[in-house]
């Protein structure tokens, strides 16, 4: 089925983080059906992001999952920041 409105995404990529599982999730199959490439980035759910780049991937267009550590890597640069008064 072809999108009502096309969206001019053909050939651009999106980031999608969190994308597991619900909305993210949607939000990123819905892109590929407009013809972005998708990262789908995630923390715990490995397992659904894998899930979302196939049903990506079937769009035609190019998806991978990737395992992302933004909480760790937002950690690491406020720590020096923060200091006890």
């Amino acid at each position: 089925m072809r999108p009502v409105i096309d969206l001019g995404l053909a050939g651009t990529t999106a980031l999608i983080t969190g994308a597991g599982q619900g909305l993210d999730r949607a939000i990123g199959v819905a892109l590929a059906k407009q013809g972005a490439n998708v990262v789908f980035g995630y923390h715990r759910s490995g397992e659904g992001a894998e899930a979302a780049a196939a049903l990506a991937r079937a769009s035609g267009v190019g998806s991978v999952a990737v395992a992302l550590g933004l909480a760790r890597a937002i950690d690491a640069v406020m720590a020096p920041s923060v200091s006890p008064p």
